[in-house]
């Protein structure tokens, strides 16, 4: 009986090293191709998506929702885990990469933007603050920086400032001086 098992047991234990060759092989490529992704600010945001309005000044983003395949009773249903029962206790609902809600109730502002990560110009944060890269570089190069390759973020409140982080951990706080043709008149007669 032995002699008749010895055969397939050798072809078995092939088969399983080889098997474990291969799975180690592509865990170990998985982990190099995740890593040269996360280095790409295209892959990056393909792989880890972007943080959406849902409700922006009490308006819902219809575009938004289809596009994140959320229907409103999902979302009621998210409004109700973060204890909210009424659209009129909402002015914005940002829709977080990983599923979850942020909900600002009325009279609270949730402008803040991500304008630089990883050294390199975040394009939807700019696109959402409605400002310019040439903006954004005159904004790095003013607080003392030569450019968005030296920090590993940088963060814009208006009315509160600019928040920058470079790579060896080092915190700014700075402020945006607002250029003359910046300012918009407040319909003052002269």
């Amino acid at each position: 009986m032995i002699e008749f098992i010895q055969p397939y047991i050798g072809i078995t234990l092939k088969l399983v090293t080889g098997m474990i060759g291969i799975l180690a092989f592509l865990r170990i490529s998985f982990n190099m191709l995740v890593r040269f992704a996360m280095r790409s600010a295209r892959l990056c945001h393909i792989i880890k998506g972007e943080s959406v309005f849902l409700v922006k000044d009490g308006v819902i983003n219809f575009k938004n929702f289809k596009r994140n395949s959320l229907e409103m009773e999902q979302f009621r249903l998210l409004l109700r885990q973060k204890g909210i029962f009424s659209m009129f206790e909402v002015e914005d609902v940002l829709f977080e990469a990983n599923g979850a809600v942020t909900v600002l109730p009325t009279g609270k502002t949730a402008d803040s933007f991500l304008l630089v990560n990883n050294g390199e110009f975040v394009s939807s944060g700019l696109k959402q603050s409605g400002r310019s890269q040439a903006w954004a570089l005159r904004v790095i190069k003013k607080n003392g920086f030569n450019g968005p390759g030296e920090l590993f973020c940088m963060e814009w409140t208006p009315g509160t400032g600019i928040y920058f982080v470079t790579y060896d951990g080092h915190v700014k706080r700075g402020v945006v001086e607002v250029d003359a043709h910046e300012i918009e008149p407040d319909n003052a007669q002269v």
